[in-house]
């Protein structure tokens, strides 16, 4: 088996694992996003379903930062990231695809190593004290928006590697 068969084999084994991983983070995002849309709208509210305003301002800011984290991993993933159109639109594809690798290695991989090496120790700390909101009134568990932070960055760490290891051209967007 040469080495890029062996690469080929692995990208799009680690590939079809993130398209589960995907695939249950969008059902995530969909339901952060209704979330979202019910806090603001309780926020707005004196009590609403039993919960103090505190809590449900609680809870639209730990849905929309990890609603936030998923999206952009999301669009790193489906390679919907931002581009620059001048300089990328008179490329070839050959040329773009070693762009997007270079970008993938100095940039996006770095960053998903930094996001997940500052998660995970502050999940994990917040998980070990059960911590919950300061306000008596606020979310008894915030250390589960912190697990999913942790989530968000490992789905971004392997969605760059991904991308790193798949051979060819990428398609162009």
């Amino acid at each position: 088996m040469t080495q890029a068969n062996a690469r080929q084999k692995f990208g799009s084994w680690l590939d079809g694992g993130l398209q589960i991983m995907l695939r249950l983070c969008f059902l995530a995002l969909l339901f952060s996003a209704l979330g979202l849309v019910l806090a603001t709208y309780a926020q707005h509210q004196n009590q609403w379903l039993g919960h103090s305003l505190t809590w449900w301002r609680e809870l639209g800011y730990g849905l929309h930062a990890n609603l936030l984290f998923f999206a952009a991993m999301l669009a790193l993933q489906q390679d919907h990231h931002l581009r620059i159109d001048p300089l990328s639109s008179r490329l070839s594809p050959i040329a773009r695809g070693r762009l997007d690798r270079l970008f993938d290695l100095v940039f996006a991989l770095p960053l998903t190593l930094l996001l997940l090496a500052t998660a995970l120790p502050w999940a994990w700390h917040s998980w070990a004290r059960l911590e919950g909101s300061a306000s008596p009134s606020g979310i008894a568990a915030l250390y589960v928006f912190k697990a999913l932070l942790v989530l968000a960055a490992g789905l971004g760490l392997g969605s760059t590697l991904v991308r790193i290891v798949r051979p060819g051209p990428r398609a162009a967007t």
